[in-house]
């Protein structure tokens, strides 16, 4: 079962890694945030509060656009992709 376990592990992390290297452009910008680390950031909408939506284990921002969509009617809504995955980048040099 560990290993049935691992295998799944390892290539769903290959999947995630090939999948960035296919991307087309980021729907939303590349914010700098140090070290060279730039994550994808989504915003639309107007109003108050602003709504984040976070990606939880290895969803992309891009997974919420139908619920980002319905959000944004009467709320600023932002989505992110967090480092590593989807559009975001992980630093140049680890810490």
């Amino acid at each position: 079962m560990s290993l049935l376990r691992s295998s799944f592990i390892v290539s769903s992390l290959a999947a995630s890694l090939s999948a960035q290297a296919i991307l087309p452009a980021p729907p939303g910008k590349l914010v700098d945030i140090d070290n060279g680390r730039r994550l994808h950031l989504l915003c639309t909408g107007q109003g108050s509060p602003t709504v984040v939506i976070e990606a939880g284990a290895s969803s992309f921002a891009i997974d919420f656009t139908l619920v980002q969509r319905e959000l944004e009617k009467s709320h600023r809504v932002c989505s992110y992709d967090r480092a590593g995955m989807g559009w975001s980048r992980l630093p140049e040099r680890r810490r």
